[in-house]
């Protein structure tokens, strides 16, 4: 399990608490939940927002408290953004592609 290295309730700080964790692996909704994100679906849309591509499993499940839940779900990140200079020179080099005749 990944430490908190913040105790903020803010967006950003909770968002970046996900990223962190993603970075390690898979998590459920109890792992993000351990780390003081509890509306994991709406800090995985703004992630997602930001263009970390993020795949999402469904699956029935007992969380920690014990409780049967139905679609709990379980992240993954597939890929994070490029930087902006590595966007640009990929671009860059698209537009030349399409500039030969």
């Amino acid at each position: 399990m990944i430490a908190a290295s913040s105790k903020s309730t803010a967006t950003a700080a909770q968002e970046q608490r996900i990223l962190d964790a993603l970075r390690a692996g898979p998590k459920t909704t109890d792992d993000l939940r351990r780390l003081g994100c509890y509306q994991s679906s709406a800090r995985i849309f703004g992630i997602r927002a930001r263009g970390y591509v993020i795949d999402t499993e469904l699956f029935n499940g007992y969380a920690a408290d014990g409780f049967s839940h139905a679609r709990m779900a379980r992240y993954t990140l597939i890929s994070e953004p490029l930087p902006l200079d590595a966007k640009e020179q990929r671009l860059s080099l698209c537009a030349g592609l399409k500039a030969t005749p």
